[in-house]
């Protein structure tokens, strides 16, 4: 490994591109590039719309598929004027190539997803080596979080993506005063923005500013506030607002309102139209972000403090870059802990950090041999505990699920092989090599994780989640008792209200707590018998006025089972309900339930 630059942070003096001239084998190269991609598309084509998000987002692109109107998605005949549309048009633009196709939309989450790796493995080339780049990528790729975002059909996928390169072009920019890639910067950031909105701009915008601060680099932010840097961040945005404005007409302005303000600053400070969370909740499920690689995340974060408080002038380009990736890794789980508006996939951004501040502490101490013998002997150790211990979490899970005994035996006879193989070469590859480098070995021992999300993502135990994430089933009755009438939906949420219009091709319009309080715009229009039917959670009938529920009648009721939280009873219980006939008399429905 050649020596690092000398020269203060904010010096000016551009980094080299390649810090470490060493190339991996070919060999290791085309399998971990083919792993990625096997990995990146695996369990895509295997089970239908799973809740929470899917059902929105894939109902959201069919509906702008179908429609050709791509200024805003709508959903349940209303405008979803939530986020941007960018994610949405994507999976339009697949389901237009392929028809309406849950697969589809996957693979677009991944390829988004998959913009992080290639920024992950360019910006760890450039400081740390091809090899390097290449253990950054797998450990990215096998982050719970990571996997998590790329395997759903959720607009995450694409703000993973873009603000990934929006701040490792950033940083390069800032550091090598280039325009160029600051302009490229500027429309990643005009990418995430129209992903998700002001959320990409705060996230990246933040760390960026944080981090010429730091330095004290005016050269730097100057190239960063470039006039056509900034255009290349702004031009996009104005130019979806104008769209915007004109779809909307004439309630343009109340459209940009309802997009940009209470949807983007009302979230963030006032938790409009989103779950509630406690406010410790990125604090809770950080072990879970970068699981299976959670202790090797906090040795990197406690090693990248170190070397940022360092005062050795000859580790000034090293403290530069652990300074760096220490406000990637921090800084947001900070500014989205202040949000009021709280989900767990909003941390995908942050988990590219890790990946890096993981491949940085293995190029800098593992593979350089400065770790003692026994911290050796105990990388293998924890391995072989990894390995024991994915191997019990997916045979809890497959117990939990209730997978019938062959199949589970084929899953965990498939992941046994890989764990004791991964562990093993790790064993082995670990101390073998510390005095050359151990990225093999990284790459080696990232196999535990692999073998373990090939397995989660398999038929058999996708088969099991289907029971519990799925809406498909309760749809399709639904739909087969609703016939040729108009199916309305009563205090539904996204995630139903989604999957009853994906499939079945129909409009399915909705009355939520928002839209119709209680129950008097349902009643409106729900016309006769032979027209409308209703479908509702049979409890949110009771919503209805008293007086008004003796015209309606449940015709048939429904049970789905669901993911158990909080020990909530996992059956939820739904019918559908319809204006009574003439000659039917009053009665009210609430009392009654399936037989």
């Amino acid at each position: 490994m050649s020596a690092e630059p000398a020269g203060g942070a904010g010096s000016g003096a551009a980094p080299p591109t390649l810090v470490d001239a060493d190339r991996a084998p070919r060999a290791l190269r085309v399998a971990t590039v083919l792993l990625l991609g096997w990995l990146a598309i695996a369990g895509a084509w295997n089970h239908d719309l799973w809740t929470y998000d899917e059902p929105r987002e894939a109902e959201m692109a069919r509906s702008m598929w179908h429609s050709g109107t791509y200024a805003y998605p709508v959903l349940g005949e209303r405008p979803f004027l939530e986020k941007p549309p960018l994610f949405s048009l994507s999976v339009a633009a697949a389901f237009s190539l392929t028809g309406k196709s849950v697969a589809a939309g996957r693979v677009v989450a991944a390829l988004w997803a998959s913009l992080a790796l290639l920024a992950v493995a360019w910006f760890a080339r450039r400081h740390l080596g091809l090899r390097a780049g290449l253990v950054a990528a797998l450990v990215l790729a096998t982050c719970w979080r990571y996997y998590a975002v790329a395997h759903t059909m959720f607009l995450d996928a694409a703000l993973l993506g873009s603000t990934a390169w929006a701040l490792v072009l950033g940083h390069t920019a800032a550091r090598e005063r280039r325009r160029a890639l600051a302009v490229l910067a500027g429309l990643a950031l005009g990418v995430a923005f129209l992903a998700k909105g002001l959320v990409g701009l705060g996230l990246v915008g933040t760390i960026l500013a944080l981090d010429v601060a730091w330095r004290r680099d005016r050269e730097g932010a100057k190239t960063l506030l470039h006039p056509l840097a900034l255009a290349g961040f702004v031009a996009p945005v104005v130019a979806y607002s104008i769209v915007l404005y004109r779809a909307g007409e004439p309630n343009g302005l109340a459209f940009l309102k309802e997009m940009f303000w209470d949807n983007q600053i009302g979230r963030f400070f006032r938790g409009y139209a989103s779950k509630r969370a406690p406010w410790y909740l990125y604090f809770k499920i950080w072990p879970d972000m970068t699981a299976p690689w959670t202790f090797f995340s906090v040795v990197a974060l406690w090693q990248a403090w170190k070397t940022s408080c360092s005062r050795d002038i000859q580790d000034a380009s090293k403290r530069d870059l652990e300074r760096f990736l220490l406000l990637w890794a921090v800084v947001p789980i900070l500014l989205l802990t202040l949000s009021q508006g709280k989900g767990r996939s909003y941390l995908g951004p942050v988990v590219p950090a890790y990946a890096l501040l993981i491949a940085r502490w293995w190029k800098t101490d593992v593979s350089t041999g400065r770790l003692p013998a026994w911290g050796y002997v105990l990388l293998g150790v924890l391995a072989f505990g990894g390995a024991i211990g994915v191997l019990g979490f997916v045979a809890w899970r497959v117990a939990f699920l209730g997978l019938s005994w062959p199949h589970a035996a084929d899953s965990l006879e498939v992941l046994g092989a890989l764990v004791a193989a991964g562990a093993a070469l790790a064993l082995v590859a670990l101390p073998a090599e510390r005095r050359r480098s151990s990225e093999s070995g990284a790459l080696l021992a990232g196999l535990i994780a692999v073998g373990a999300y090939f397995v989660f993502s398999s038929a058999p135990v996708a088969n099991q989640f289907e029971r519990t994430r799925s809406y498909r089933p309760l749809a399709e009755d639904a739909w087969m008792r609703a016939g040729e009438r108009r199916l309305l939906l009563f205090h539904c949420n996204d995630s139903w209200s989604g999957t009853f219009a994906f499939y079945a091709d129909r409009s399915t319009p909705e009355f939520s707590e928002a839209w119709d309080p209680h129950g008097e715009r349902l009643l409106a229009v729900l016309g006769p018998a032979s027209k409308d039917v209703v479908f509702a959670p049979l409890g949110a009938i009771r919503k209805i006025d008293g007086a008004s529920r003796g015209d309606l009648v449940i015709e048939w009721t429904g049970v789905r089972e669901c993911e158990r939280q909080d020990g909530d009873d996992p059956f939820k219980k739904f019918a559908m309900f319809r204006r009574r006939k003439p000659d039917e008399p009053p009665r009210d429905p609430v009392p009654e339930r399936a037989p």
